[in-house]
């Protein structure tokens, strides 16, 4: 057997502690690292270019952007199947139904911006009335002029850019709009169900409508001088694809969309109805069912889910998702949050109200503000010099309000959010210098950090909170600071970091759940910040952080989801911070940059950066007694040194937890990542856990690897 190395080393001290547990986990742990040992000495080798397959892992390919322990080997069918599965489990878990009140997060706090959607959309839905109510007779009695007018703008089809829509000044009146009623024609069908016997039918009808009161609202901005900035302050139409049941041009998973909505400027040539569209652009999708009823929806439901889920991989400024249902002649609004998804009452288009209701949606989210479409303010993408701009607080404050900022640059997106639920987490890599000229291949962007942005679960107060991850990295560098058995391990630097905060009708809020559902409760920006005040430190009914917390909760596929669906299974009347779990925006800019797991080119390389993250485990928890809890193959990365050898990092420290020196961790929640989590967290024992379960996580990490084998 050839003599132990630093990293055998490392594994064997900790084992012959805690041998009388897993002596089995021990031996196939141990029998990984002599192997590899055997190809070569990896501490030599390591970075080197190896012979020709020597030592290396099987290949293995990815589905689009999906995360790796889901995508290995598998088609995009597979994907779809494994989405839909999912979607199941969220309809069980995550859906609070009924809750008319997610219609105020769309509706303009601005006082005059939300009269002027009240007068748009009782223009249009007396508009729409008037036409139902009338006589076939009266309807083709329109002026031949009015005939001739919109023949000339639109000689080919209805599907015409509504930039080009007549203004209020050169029609007579509203009334005297054959384009409105053209689309009338058709949105009737839908209205009250004439010859719906399929969801093509459905579709057109559906779109004819929102084109309808798409051409309403550019009436009235194009008359109206309301207010309007580039801080956020919309004027925009809601328009639907031209094209219905389609793929998306970024989807990864082959998957058709009933309708995509987007967003045009009044007036411009992006008003044009679109033909292909992608998830990157959108802000919502329409998901139609021709069966009514609770099935109708439920079925509708779940595809959206799906969606969602696209909608925040490809947007990476996306906070949280809005989409619509459409079953038989019921229409439900459903947002899309970080641990829950929430849907209206169902809006009847069968009845007048439920018509003027669902028009009310379309002209919020046309004058609403950017940060009310789920948008983060924070984030601009510069058109001009073609890359992101991103604010990052410091760690004395937050975005905004005073607190000192910084800003930086990416065009790189390192790693989605590729779930529905959960901490929604992307990493960029960005650099803090100004580019002068526009990015292009010849003048690339040259990262040199990483940002971390996620919607951790975190305390209301950030004083209280002792899992901020800063926090947390700040005190791990001093304890490890000055140990000559530390001085090799590499730990994440911070730079700046903090909570982001945004401005909100002028106002700078601190973005977290409690803002996404209450905010627009409270009618106004003054009114909201009392209730945010009011409501300042936890409820008996939310759950603490660090005593139930559950780390997986959008990794889970089971509707077995812990205390935090408890409660969201009581679907209480709003949907507001007491309710569920509080989460908190952050943004950590750090170095070094990192690879992912998957690069590692042999396996000495592969168990030489294993070994490093879990000689650094050991030494956190030794010098710092801060636990893990969640490694996996996201949470371990390759740092190249100058002379291009492969270091191990540990990373995202979003849900580790002190420990208090001398005693062994006993906390008995769920804790880590599918499908890498110890057996006491899959199967929710309630036996102790402690360091083991991160030693056995990475154990599963290993022979996940060794099983399916790395990119490189």
């Amino acid at each position: 057997m050839p003599a132990e190395t630093q990293g055998t080393q490392e594994f064997l001290k900790f084992f012959r502690v805690h041998r009388a547990r897993d002596t089995a986990t021990f031996k196939c742990l141990f029998a990984a690292v002599q192997e590899a040992e055997e190809i070569q000495d990896f501490k030599q080798s390591a970075g080197r270019p190896p012979a020709a397959n020597a030592g290396h892992m099987p290949a293995a390919n990815r589905v689009g952007s999906t995360s790796a322990h889901t995508s290995r080997f598998t088609s995009s069918s597979q994907v779809s199947t494994e989405r839909h599965q999912e979607a199941e489990c969220h309809l069980l878990d995550r859906l609070v139904k009924d809750q008319d009140s997610i219609l105020e997060l769309a509706r303009p706090l601005d006082p005059e911006r939300r009269s002027l959607v009240q007068d748009i959309a009782s223009e249009a839905a007396q508009f729409l009335e008037s036409y139902l109510a009338a006589e076939p007779a009266a309807k083709q009695g329109e002026s031949a002029a009015a005939m001739d007018a919109t023949a000339e703008l639109h000689p080919d089809s209805p599907m015409q850019p509504l930039g080009s829509m007549p203004t209020p000044q050169a029609r007579t009146a509203l009334e005297n709009s054959a384009l409105l009623c053209e689309k009338l024609d058709l949105a009737k069908r839908w209205l009250l169900w004439q010859s719906i016997d399929n969801k093509k039918r459905m579709y057109k009808s559906i779109r004819a409508l929102v084109e309808f009161v798409a051409l309403v609202v550019q009436g009235r901005l194009a008359s109206s001088a309301g207010p309007n900035s580039s801080s956020g302050l919309g004027r925009r139409l809601v328009l639907p694809s031209s094209k219905y049941d389609l793929e998306p041009i970024d989807a990864d998973d082959g998957m058709h969309i009933d309708m995509g909505l987007t967003c045009a400027k009044p007036g411009s040539k992006s008003g044009a109805l679109r033909e292909q569209v992608s998830y990157y652009e959108l802000l919502a999708v329409l998901e139609a069912e021709v069966k009514g009823g609770n099935s109708g929806f439920e079925q509708a439901f779940k595809q959206l889910i799906v969606y969602a889920q696209q909608m925040f991989q490809q947007q990476h400024n996306l906070r949280f998702a809005w989409g619509i249902t459409a079953s038989g002649r019921d229409a439900r609004v459903c947002h899309f949050g970080p641990d829950k998804a929430v849907s209206s009452r169902p809006m009847s288009v069968a009845t007048a109200d439920g018509r003027r209701a669902f028009i009310e949606v379309l002209v919020n989210w046309s004058l609403c503000e950017k940060s009310q479409l789920g948008h983060d303010s924070t984030m601009e993408y510069m058109s001009d010099l073609k890359c992101w701009q991103i604010a990052c607080p410091d760690d004395a404050g937050s975005t905004g309000g005073g607190a000192r900022t910084a800003y930086y640059y990416f065009t790189t997106v390192n790693c989605h959010a590729d779930r529905v639920f959960g901490r929604h987490t992307r990493c960029f890599l960005a650099t803090d210098e100004k580019p002068t000229d526009a990015v292009s291949k010849e003048k690339p962007l040259i990262p040199k950090m990483v940002i971390k942005d996620s919607w951790a679960f975190a305390k209301p107060n950030a004083a209280d909170d002792a899992c901020d991850e800063v926090e947390t990295l700040k005190k791990i560098r001093r304890g490890l600071s000055g140990r000559k058995d530390c001085h090799d391990i590499i730990i994440p630097e911070i730079i700046v970091g903090g909570r982001v905060s945004f401005q909100l009708n002028g106002e700078w809020v601190e973005d977290n759940t409690t803002t996404m559902y209450q905010l627009c409760e409270a009618g106004d920006t003054a009114s909201a910040k009392r209730q945010l005040g009011e409501i300042g430190g936890t409820t008996s009914e939310q759950r603490q952080l660090g005593e139930t917390e559950d780390t997986t909760s959008e990794q889970r596929q089971s509707g077995k989801v812990g205390d935090a669906m408890d409660e969201l299974r009581k679907q209480p009347e709003t949907p507001s911070s007491s309710d569920s779990t509080f989460r908190a925006h952050r943004r950590i800019v750090m170095t070094p940059i990192g690879e992912p797991l998957d690069s590692t080119t042999s396996v000495a390389e592969f168990v030489t950066v294993v070994c490093d993250a879990m000689r650094c485990h050991s030494a956190i928890v030794k010098h710092c007694g801060i636990l893990h809890r969640d490694i996996s193959d996201n949470n371990v990365l390759v740092y190249r040194t100058n002379n291009s050898i492969a270091r191990g990092v540990l990373i995202d420290f979003d849900y580790a937890i002190e420990v208090k020196p001398g005693e062994r961790e006993n906390r008995k929640e769920m804790a880590g990542t599918l499908p890498f989590m110890s057996i006491n967290n899959l199967m929710t024992s309630d036996v102790e856990r402690t360091s083991l379960d991160d030693w056995e996580s990475m154990l599963c990490l290993i022979c996940f690897y060794a099983t399916l084998g790395t990119i490189s």
